[in-house]
């Protein structure tokens, strides 16, 4: 952010100071110190759609990350054979492990206005085909002027989606726009917003820190009513921890981001449901071969999601048996 006052020029820093030098080794050395086992990167249009260099952090640490891979939206209604190429090309040549789909990308550059329109068809039926989760980050629905409302119906396009591709692991990122939520010091809830999710196989990042952390302050006490709300309507089979590493370093550690939900979780859940939020459902749905969400609460394997900033890792589980004591993002 830049602007002028009276002939000089002030600048504001949004982001923590490392994140354009956050490298793979900064990312793992952060993993390392939090007990993080693995990290799924997480892409976006304002950090990077190169896909070679995202498969070379992988590469350079394929026991420690996994990466989604970056389309480019606004190709998807308009050239979906371009789209396509892209989503085979980073799954089948390069070797990512995800799709990544931001639909309000597509909506500010076409005519679209929702990514189950005919014109999202041949893109949807071709990539189903490739056997990978398929992560959506949602905003508001096009033209709506509530933001509460016109994400929930984003949500409703996606069970749509869902419903005609029922086979496809699919997840929303980031959890719900918390902030657009609150009211005074309180997040409001109601039934209707978790109506989406019934019946389906749906999964829900669990990230408070990055939404709410210049909000409240850790531990996030706050957030307890939304996380118990998200595990009775949900249920802690379909939670994924997430942290939006290394953004969240604006309000909180990496290992705070992990222990403020294994602590608010400690009174909640059973430590086999902890597990499975804090990396079980992760390793399920990208078929990491062992069930960790079985494991016991001394070997919690943890995953969080991560950020590639100017390109780099963002999202990430521990590897190891990590600290008893230690909580997961």
């Amino acid at each position: 952010m830049v602007w002028t006052v009276d002939g000089e020029d002030y600048t504001k820093q949004l982001l923590p100071p490392n994140i354009t030098e956050f490298s793979v080794g900064a990312a793992i050395a952060e993993m390392d110190y939090a007990g993080i086992d693995w990290a799924l990167i997480h892409t976006d249009a304002m950090l990077t759609r190169d896909v070679t260099y995202i498969a070379s952090c992988v590469k350079s640490a394929p026991d420690r990350l996994l990466a989604m891979a970056p389309i480019d939206e606004l190709l998807i209604p308009t050239d979906a054979d371009s789209a396509i190429e892209q989503a085979r090309g980073a799954i089948e040549v390069h070797g990512l492990h995800a799709l990544k789909i931001i639909p309000e990308y597509a909506y500010r550059a076409t005519s679209s206005r929702g990514f189950d329109e005919p014109t999202w068809r041949p893109f949807w039926d071709a990539v189903t085909q490739l056997g990978v989760p398929i992560f959506f980050t949602l905003g508001s629905s096009p033209l709506s002027t509530d933001p509460r409302a016109g994400f929930i119906k984003e949500l409703w396009t996606l069970r749509r989606w869902f419903d005609r591709y029922p086979g496809v692991s699919a997840s929303v990122t980031h959890g719900y726009p918390w902030r657009n939520f609150l009211e005074g010091d309180k997040i409001t809830l109601n039934e209707a917003m978790w109506e989406p999710f019934a019946d389906s196989s749906l999964t829900l990042e669990v990230s408070f820190p990055v939404r709410l952390g210049d909000k409240f302050d850790y531990p996030y006490a706050e957030c307890r009513p939304a996380l118990e709300a998200m595990v009775e309507h949900i249920g802690p089979d379909r939670l994924l921890w997430g942290t939006d590493m290394p953004f969240q370093n604006r309000f909180c550690t990496y290992r705070q981001s992990r222990q403020y939900l294994e602590q608010a979780s400690a009174t909640l859940l059973s430590p086999r449901n902890i597990a499975q939020i804090m990396g079980g459902n992760a390793a399920r749905i990208f078929g990491l071969g062992d069930d960790r969400a079985s494991l016991p609460r001394n070997e919690l394997r943890r995953s969080t999601y991560c950020w590639p900033g100017s390109g780099r890792p963002t999202a990430s589980l521990r590897r190891g048996t990590a600290n008893p004591n230690h909580i997961n993002p």
